[in-house]
């Protein structure tokens, strides 16, 4: 069994801001390898401990605002959870004139 969460919880991210993607195992030993693959396509190997697992990942400023999938593998066993893309914050805006 895997399953794969992460935060934000609302399951929106801004640009430039980061993500949790949080897995939960059962009858995997310690020290096994999960894969996690980001929304940037890149996949990152983490291991699990007492069945659970965590990888935090930035969006990158260039990420277009939109739809993705983030997927965790254990072994054999996958699962995805979706993750929006917000524009990130107008930094310029914040700037006293």
């Amino acid at each position: 069994m895997l399953r794969a969460g992460g935060s934000p919880r609302s399951g929106k991210v801004r640009q430039g801001d980061s993500y949790t993607v949080d897995i939960a195992t059962k009858g995997v030993r310690n020290g096994t390898s999960a894969t996690v693959e980001g929304i940037d396509g890149k996949s990152y190997t983490v291991a699990v401990h007492d069945g659970k697992a965590r990888k935090t990942l930035k969006v990158s400023n260039r990420t277009k605002p939109g739809s993705y999938t983030v997927t965790a593998t254990v072994g054999n066993h996958d699962d995805a959870d979706d993750l929006i893309v917000v524009k990130g914050k107008n930094h310029n805006s914040d700037k006293k004139h």
